[in-house]
C-alpha cells in the first residue's frame, strides 16, 4: 500500500496559543493606565526637583564667581606689595599672627624652634631667644594680672577673652589666684576668737576668780 505523501498545506489549526493584545480585554490592561498616572506624578516630581536643583546652582555658580574675582584682585593686590618689597609669605604670617590663638601659638613655636636651632649651632641669630621667651612671658602675665585686678575690683569671674585660649586661662589663674589670696585672709572662728581685743584696762579678767565681795553678778545688799 503507497504511502500518503505530507502536506504543507495549514491544517487550520493555530500551531501555539496566539498572543492577544493587553489592551484588548486582557486582565492587566487597566495597569497599563496606572503606570501613565504614575509616570505623570513622577514628572510633575522630578520638575519640582529640578527647579530647586538649578536655584542651588544659580546660588552656588554666584558664590565661586564671586571667590574667583576675590581671588585676582588679592592675586593682584599681592603683586603690588611685591613690587613694593613685601612678599606673601609676610602677609601669611600677618594672618596667623591675628588669627585664632592657635594659629598665633604655631607661629611663635616655629620662631622660638628657629631661635632654638640657632643657638644649638652657634649662630648669632640664638641670643634672640631669650627675648623672645621673655617676650611671650610678659604676654601671659598681663591677661593673669588682668584677672587679678578684676578680682581686687569685686568683678564677676568672666573673663573676657574667648573660652579655652591662653589668654582665657591666664585671666581665670589671675582672678583665682587674688580670690585664693582672699580666702586665707578669713580664717573661721575658734573657740576664744571671738573675744573683744580691746586692751587690758586694768580691770580683772575674764578668768580671774571673783570674790563674793567683788562678783558683779551678785545683788547689791
Amino acid at each position: 500500500m503507497a504511502k500518503r505523501a505530507k502536506s504543507n498545506a495549514p491544517t487550520g489549526r493555530p500551531r501555539g496559543r496566539p498572543r492577544k493584545n493587553p489592551v484588548d480585554g486582557h486582565p492587566a490592561a487597566g495597569r497599563g493606565v496606572a503606570r501613565t498616572d504614575n509616570s505623570a506624578g513622577s514628572s510633575v516630581e522630578f520638575e519640582a526637583q529640578r527647579e530647586r536643583f538649578l536655584q542651588y546652582r544659580k546660588q552656588i555658580e554666584a558664590h565661586y564667581t564671586a571667590e574667583m574675582l576675590a581671588k585676582e584682585k588679592r592675586i593682584a593686590a599681592q603683586k603690588d606689595a611685591k613690587a613694593a618689597g613685601f612678599n606673601a609669605k609676610l602677609f601669611v604670617i600677618a594672618r596667623a599672627l591675628t588669627g585664632t590663638d592657635k594659629q598665633a601659638s604655631a607661629v611663635k613655636k616655629e620662631v622660638k624652634n628657629r631661635l632654638l636651632v640657632a643657638r644649638y649651632l652657634g649662630d648669632p641669630l640664638g641670643n634672640q631667644l631669650d627675648l623672645f621667651v621673655d617676650a611671650t612671658r610678659i604676654e601671659t602675665v598681663d591677661h593673669r594680672a588682668e584677672g587679678m585686678q578684676a578680682s581686687r575690683d569685686n568683678k564677676p569671674a568672666k573673663s573676657p577673652h574667648a573660652p579655652g585660649t591662653e589668654a582665657y586661662t591666664a585671666w581665670m589663674a589671675g582672678y583665682q589666684e587674688h580670690q585664693a589670696t582672699l580666702a586665707k585672709g578669713f580664717k573661721p572662728l575658734q573657740n576664744g576668737d571671738d573675744q573683744d581685743d580691746e586692751p587690758d584696762d586694768g580691770g580683772p579678767d575674764d578668768g580671774e576668780d571673783w570674790g563674793d565681795d567683788q562678783d558683779p553678778a551678785r545683788p547689791i545688799a
